[in-house]
């Protein structure tokens, strides 16, 4: 079984789905296709839809809370998910941080809270489509993002987003970040 080598240094299991057509088929035979992409041809990724909702437990907690609501949000990142390693269907780790964790919190209206509360859905359901090298001037903290594409329906409205993990600029360890989730139609990845 292949191993990947996490963010604290140790090597850990993970099982890749079978290979198809030169693409590398993460699918479960049911009626989604998920590709990996090296070609930037995504076209064939049929995600998995992850079904959104205003009643969800982050949102429950905002409701209930006194403090300001990305305040809540930051806590509830890091309360979950904060300095564990994140898993990738493709094998790559993933880190939040506190930063990561402000920009994940950053501008939340109701259909960002939701996708929050499901962040483990939208990362299994995930498939990873392009990785992009950066430039110093382009981003301070990252050298690197990966992308990876997932579904959502919110209000009955599907929409296709971006999960950008970024690789920690100078990061001896090759330390990887979940940084953001973005639409679809912002990134230059076409």
């Amino acid at each position: 079984m292949p191993t990947k080598i996490n963010s604290a240094g140790e090597q850990q299991e993970y099982v890749p789905k079978g290979e198809s057509d030169g693409g590398q088929y993460l699918g479960d035979d049911t009626n989604k296709t998920q590709w990996i992409t090296t070609d930037r041809n995504y076209s064939k990724l049929q995600p998995k839809i992850v079904e959104l909702s205003d009643d969800n437990d982050l949102g429950r907690l905002i409701a209930s809370s006194d403090e300001n609501k990305y305040k809540v949000i930051t806590k509830y990142i890091i309360s979950n998910y904060g300095g564990n390693d994140i898993l990738f269907p493709d094998g790559y780790f993933a880190k939040i941080d506190n930063s990561d964790a402000k920009e994940l919190a950053h501008k939340a209206d109701k259909k960002r809270t939701a996708e929050i509360s499901l962040l483990n859905d939208l990362i299994e359901s995930s498939s990873f489509v392009n990785e992009i090298q950066l430039q110093k001037e382009e981003h301070n903290k990252f050298e690197a993002f990966r992308y990876y594409l997932t579904k959502t329906r919110y209000k009955d409205k599907v929409d296709e987003i971006w999960l950008n993990v970024g690789k920690a600029r100078n990061s001896k360890d090759d330390e990887w970040h979940f940084y953001a989730i973005t639409k679809k139609e912002t990134l230059p990845i076409d």
